[in-house]
């Protein structure tokens, strides 16, 4: 008879705690790596009947203890236990203190956390778990986003949106602001918060103005990755090799934010291929040094990816399928 306890923080809070503890390098590392890791266990719990687990939550030690110990079959006295678990939590416990824009996904990875596992005493009232909300729809504008794991049909489509006509300055433009691996900037390549929130203006403002330029010239689609590869590469989960490359990816939480903001419509186009040929693929092509290697960096890349799309509405995306 397993039983999982679900250990629950404010990812602000677990940002700081490894930061002060020297587990991570930088603020942004730390953001990426937590969101990393939050996302792979929200994506294994999901496969789970949720009577495996029940959750304890930092911020509020005591809240439930009664019904935790008797789920994980503890004879001890509630209360005397209480007690000691009084004693023994950390007081500040509830200092989150300001939340980093960056932070935003693994927040709201965070409050579904909480309202899809834990029992509603230890919830937040003023918290939402609500999905991204799609408002904009166009018909003579689209800005498609190509999302998929490594080895999932970004090359192939890289050849054939050519035959759909599309603005490629623009498409290049965008690129090289979301993501520049060789420079360390870029909307989701900087391990800089302030680089990271200037980019987030100067993206929404070139998507407002890409949108009208389209719009005077009759329509059309924009691809925001793909087409073109330079220092962007494909966008892919993960992107590019590096010391981090477990923590080099794309957001489309965070993009569908910046989109909405911005007045355009955003399409995402999810590339499916079966776990086992992007494996193979990934050893082929020398990206993974061992099967084992290539299967652990796959399946964090696919939680991460689908943590992602569950914050958002399923208006934003649509599927293709490598192996149809």
């Amino acid at each position: 008879d397993l039983r999982i306890v679900l250990l629950v923080r404010h990812p602000g809070s677990i940002v700081r705690s490894g930061l002060k503890r020297h587990f991570e390098k930088t603020q942004m590392h730390a953001i990426k790596m937590y969101t990393l890791a939050l996302a792979l266990l929200s994506a294994q719990l999901s496969l789970l009947d949720p009577s495996f687990f029940a959750c304890w939550r930092y911020e509020a030690p005591t809240v439930g203890i009664s019904d935790l110990l008797q789920f994980m079959g503890s004879r001890e006295d509630p209360d005397d236990f209480k007690q000691v678990v009084a004693k023994e939590s950390r007081q500040g416990a509830n200092e989150i203190g300001a939340t980093p824009a960056a932070l935003q996904t693994a927040t709201a990875l965070h409050n579904a956390m909480l309202s899809k596992y834990c029992n509603a005493s230890l919830a937040d009232d003023n918290v939402s778990s609500q999905k991204l909300p799609k408002r904009i729809v166009s018909q003579s504008c689209r800005f498609p986003f190509f999302a998929g794991i490594e080895g999932t049909g970004h090359h192939f489509w890289h050849s054939l949106l050519p035959h759909l006509h599309p603005f490629t300055t623009w498409s290049e433009n965008f690129s090289a602001q979301l993501y520049d691996n060789y420079h360390k900037v870029g909307f989701f390549s900087t391990w800089d918060e302030s680089v990271r929130s200037n980019h987030s203006i100067r993206i929404k403002q070139m998507m407002a103005d890409a949108d009208r330029s389209i719009r005077e010239q009759g329509g059309g689609i924009l691809p925001l990755n793909v087409l073109s590869e330079g220092t962007s590469g494909m966008m892919s989960y993960p992107n590019l090799f590096g010391v981090d490359r477990a923590l080099q990816y794309p957001n489309v939480h965070a993009l569908a934010k910046l989109a909405e903001d911005a007045g355009v419509d955003l399409r995402i186009v999810l590339l499916v291929r079966h776990p086992g040929s992007i494996v193979r693929s990934g050893l082929k092509r020398h990206f993974e040094k061992t099967q084992m290697h290539a299967i652990k960096m796959y399946t964090l890349a696919l939680a991460l990816l689908s943590a992602q799309l569950s914050l958002l509405d399923p208006s934003f995306f649509a599927c293709w399928r490598y192996e149809a």
